[in-house]
Parts: structure tokens; C-alpha cells; sequence
């Protein structure tokens, strides 16, 4: 597979064409050497739209995007109110989600109450 169809696959992710072969480790299933390794959570996060839940604990969670033994990308997401959402960072200074980055916090999580959070955080998707 070529970079550009990586980046593509990627810009437009559909939770339909992923396996979750164990929780931390996602496929394409078209083609199972592209996945998504999640590893492990890092420091603690305390911006005010991440903490602006019942619980406020929030940690910053980081995933690697390989196509075979390639490293292509991290993502970052933000798990917030004890775990219950992922959330994608917003842009610098702006309170706007990337739409790939808030395709990906769905893939990620799965979570039907995404949007519920986002909006919570006081945060929208361009």
C-alpha cells in the first residue's frame, strides 16, 4: 500500500472497516498490516475543557499507526471523566476538534456519547 492511501484511509476513518483484535491493537481489515497501537497512557492533562467533567481526572493517551513494521503517525487523545471518553485535542489556542482527529477519538473509543463530551468541553468539530 502507498503513503497517500495510508493518509486517505486515515483522513476518512470508518469504524465499520476496523477489527479490534485486542484493546490496545486496531485493524484495517482490508489489509491487517495497517493498525493502530495504543501505548499507554501518559502524564496527567489539566486544561479546563479536559477536567470540566463529574470526575476530572483526565490523562493524555497516546497511539501509533503502523503499516507493518513502518511507523506513519501518533495521535493523541485526551480520556476524560474516569476513563468514560477519548477526546481529540483541539487546535492550538481554539476551542475547534480536527474532523480526522474526531473520526479517529470514535474509532478509538466507540463511544455513542462522544458527542455528549464534546459538547460538554465546550468543543466542535470543523
Amino acid at each position: 500500500m502507498k503513503l497517500n492511501q495510508i493518509m486517505e484511509i486515515l483522513k476518512d476513518l470508518d469504524q465499520n472497516d476496523w477489527y479490534v483484535a485486542k484493546e490496545t491493537i486496531i485493524v484495517y481489515k482490508d489489509d491487517v498490516n495497517l493498525r493502530i497501537n495504543g501505548i499507554g497512557q501518559t502524564n496527567k492533562f489539566e486544561e479546563a475543557w479536559a477536567i470540566n467533567h463529574p470526575d476530572s481526572n483526565a490523562c493524555m493517551i497516546e497511539y501509533e499507526i503502523f503499516y507493518g513494521a513502518t511507523f506513519i503517525e501518533s495521535k493523541t487523545l485526551i480520556a476524560v471523566d474516569g476513563f468514560r471518553a477519548y477526546l481529540p485535542m483541539p487546535k492550538i489556542n481554539t476551542s475547534i476538534i480536527e474532523r480526522e482527529d474526531y473520526l479517529f477519538a470514535k474509532l478509538i473509543t466507540g463511544n455513542e456519547r462522544l458527542d455528549e463530551y464534546i459538547e460538554r468541553s465546550n468543543l466542535t468539530v470543523s
